[in-house]
């Protein structure tokens, strides 16, 4: 049985199907770049974020990757993506198909995108723990951050859907 091959979105390179921490994706052995479900990419972000909180401080500055562009098309269906910034930031942008599911990350977006996924939860812990210290009732922020990225991860954008 025959697997179909599809062409990267950036560099018309052939993706190669592959895992990244147990996550089937798309790479592109050329441009770096990488097409994951969206219904992965929380889990993916989990395990990249565990790790790199081990490794990296999650208080150092996290600069912007500038954009590639939007206007690439689908690698599953020829759509034209969508091209919006992640968690509500223009430190990455990246490209999705709302007809497919599918998110395109060009190169070192993933990377950033973990890091600013392990920053967000690493504060969220520690307004949890301070929270906890003083035996207050307040928001909980983890449960409106969480709600946010579910609603960023499945497309929609503040005051619209993508």
């Amino acid at each position: 049985m025959e697997t179909k091959s599809f062409e990267c979105p950036r560099c018309d390179g052939v993706l190669k199907e592959g895992k990244l921490h147990a996550i089937d994706a798309h790479l592109c052995p050329q441009c770096k770049g990488i097409l994951v479900p969206q219904r992965d990419l929380r889990r993916l972000l989990d395990k990249m974020a565990e790790e790199m909180s081990k490794t990296l401080s999650l208080d150092d500055t996290i600069e912007a990757i500038p954009d590639r562009g939007g206007g690439v098309s689908c690698p599953l269906c020829g759509q034209t993506m969508d091209n919006y910034g992640y968690m509500g930031c223009n430190q990455v942008k990246i490209d999705s198909c709302f007809r497919c599911s599918a998110v395109w990350l060009d190169a070192q977006e993933l990377g950033i995108m973990a890091c600013l996924y392990a920053r967000t939860k690493h504060h969220q812990e520690t307004a949890a723990k301070a929270a906890e210290a003083r035996s207050a009732p307040i928001v909980d922020v983890a449960i409106v951050t969480q709600a946010a990225e579910r609603a960023v991860l499945q497309g929609w954008s503040v005051g619209r859907l993508l």
